[in-house]
């Protein structure tokens, strides 16, 4: 048995082959009216001319197992057809988002080679900038050390002029006060000399007595404190 379907229209075709003795063979197509479930009047005659009630009660048996065997193959390819028609409707869906997804890889391939050309422009200011800044770098240090060297002169002016100043020549005759007192001291001490001897000697009473230690305070001269430490020199020597 085979069905064969057009449209809404089946057809069976049905071959039955009987034993040798039992008479002839039936072969042929016949139309089944599968709305109502009946089988065809001529069918039914012809089954009447050529078959015993028994070959017909099992040949229609054998019918509507066919039939229900074709229904449930109709079923099957129906249910095939629409998962078929199914899967055509998500490959569509999957073809328009793969036509979406190739459209914005082509933007972000675009946006990739603008970037990479900002990227070299940039790279290649950054290089420009580079060796302005390395320069820039250089004139800063010799600044720097021009401003060390003018700082390091202003310092050593500073300390000529704190040598040359009023307090700074106080102190260094009172350090020559002190050591002029502690030098006659020992000398006295040991008998070397006497304080009559010293009296020729010891600059301070001048001092005491000149206009300009009174007025000043001290403010002596260079000069005049060398002379004074030449004179205790001699003195120490002797």
């Amino acid at each position: 048995m085979a069905v064969r379907t057009r449209g809404d229209e089946r057809r069976l075709a049905v071959v039955s082959l009987l034993s040798a003795n039992q008479g002839g063979v039936y072969r042929g197509e016949v139309g089944l009216a599968l709305g109502s479930g009946l089988v065809s009047k001529g069918l039914e005659e012809k089954l009447e001319r050529t078959s015993t009630p028994e070959l017909y009660s099992g040949f229609a048996n054998r019918v509507a197992t066919a039939l229900n065997r074709a229904l449930r193959t109709e079923e099957q390819v129906l249910e095939q057809g629409r998962q078929l028609h199914q899967r055509d409707e998500e490959i569509e869906a999957l073809s328009v988002q793969l036509a979406v997804k190739s459209s914005q890889l082509d933007v972000v391939q675009e946006e990739k080679a603008k970037l990479q050309v900002e990227f070299a422009v940039y790279k290649s200011a950054m290089g420009v900038l580079k060796a302005d800044n390395k320069a820039l770098r250089e004139k800063m240090d010799k600044v720097a050390g021009d401003r060390e060297t003018v700082a390091a002169e202003r310092s050593a002016a500073a300390v000529k002029a704190y040598k040359t100043s009023l307090p700074c020549r106080k102190e260094r005759l009172e350090w020559i006060k002190r050591a002029w007192e502690g030098l006659t001291s020992t000398l006295i001490q040991g008998g070397k000399i006497t304080a009559s001897d010293l009296e020729d000697v010891d600059p301070f009473p001048y001092l005491a007595a000149d206009p300009t230690y009174r007025e000043e305070g001290f403010d002596l001269t260079d000069d005049f404190i060398h002379q004074v430490l030449d004179l205790l020199d001699g003195i120490s020597e002797s």
